[in-house]
């Protein structure tokens, strides 16, 4: 099953790449949402057959959430944004998602060995 869903991730992405190089925006978003459910659908497979630690998941599953709608809002604000000018909100909501997700990595990787801040 594992390899099914990651078959079929990989024709999304071949999918993604190619509506991007033909700069079908409508499509694009489509493939590119595709992909990140099958991360976190892969995600909730992996941890289902063989297991995990809990704080390790529930930190990898906020993050590829918060990055799928993240991407989401990026890609919507694009499609509604064709020549206007300024920022929209959609943009300042992918954005902050994006952010969130970058913080729920970082605890992820804390979380996840002996990191220390006075090591680096």
């Amino acid at each position: 099953m594992l390899y099914v869903l990651l078959g079929v991730m990989t024709l999304a992405v071949v999918c993604l790449n190619f509506t991007t190089l033909k700069g079908w925006s409508h499509a694009r978003l489509i493939f590119k949402m595709i992909a990140s459910v099958l991360f976190v659908v892969i995600a909730l497979y992996c941890y289902a057959t063989y297991g995990a630690d809990v704080r390790y998941f529930v930190a990898l599953m906020a993050a590829f959430v918060l990055s799928f709608f993240g991407d989401f809002f990026l890609g919507y604000d694009k499609l509604k944004r064709t020549n206007q000018v300024g920022s929209s909100p959609y943009f300042y909501y992918g954005l902050f998602l994006f952010l969130f997700a970058q913080m729920a990595y970082a605890f992820l990787f804390m979380s996840h060995g002996t990191f220390s801040w006075f090591v680096l």
